[in-house]
C-alpha cells in the first residue's frame, strides 16, 4: 500500500501508473487502503 498514489474512478494510481480495478475489487481496495492510512 506504501507505494499507492491515489485512486481515481476504477483506477488505482501506482507509482504514477493507472492500474484499473474491477468494481468487485474496489471496495476491497478501499477498505485496506484507509486501513493502511489510519495506522502510518
Amino acid at each position: 500500500m506504501k507505494h499507492v498514489d491515489g485512486i481515481s474512478g476504477n483506477d488505482c494510481i501506482i507509482c504514477g501508473e493507472r492500474i484499473p480495478v474491477s468494481r468487485n475489487k474496489k471496495k476491497e481496495l478501499m477498505e485496506l487502503l484507509i486501513q493502511y492510512m489510519n495506522e502510518g
